[in-house]
């Protein structure tokens, strides 16, 4: 698993351009990083303790999250997961990571402790991707905020 998350990180910074030595000292405090390291604990770890308490603890959506939460031993835990093609338009999306299990599909979106905005079309995107690759299992958004709902995005 380390190898593929340090391969999507790569990825991820190589696109930064005149921005990536903001990535020193190991990136710290930078979203992608942080939500790389922690997807990535929280697949090693012990999962109905660690990753089952997080999604316990989580609010919204109580009968699709237990049902994620069900599945917590035999989910895939991918962070920085391959791009999503939207069929009806060719938008790209790509979440900060997934959960896959045999009956659900959580998408999970990360804003670091400084809580950047989102951009203004960006979770009705990711709902769309979640859908359109969920197909028949039951899907489930997760954002991880520094702050309590409402959400902050871009421009409003």
């Amino acid at each position: 698993m380390s190898e593929s998350v340090l391969g999507r990180l790569l990825d991820e910074i190589s696109w930064e351009e005149r921005n990536v030595k903001r990535y020193r000292q190991g990136g710290r405090g930078m979203e992608n990083v942080l939500s790389a390291e922690v997807l990535q604990a929280l697949g090693l770890l012990p999962r109905g303790a660690f990753l089952g308490a997080v999604l316990r603890g989580a609010h919204g959506a109580d009968d699709a999250r237990a049902r994620v939460v069900a599945e917590v031993e035999e989910l895939a835990v991918t962070a920085l997961g391959d791009h999503v093609v939207l069929a009806d338009g060719g938008v790209v999306v790509q979440p900060d990571g997934w959960l896959s299990g045999p009956g659900t599909l959580t998408l999970i979106e990360a804003k670091g402790p400084k809580g950047s905005p989102f951009s203004p079309d960006q979770l009705s995107r990711e709902y769309r991707a979640l859908n359109q690759m969920a197909a028949s299992r039951v899907p489930v958004m997760l954002l991880v905020l520094p702050t309590p709902p409402p959400v902050r995005v871009k421009g409003r």
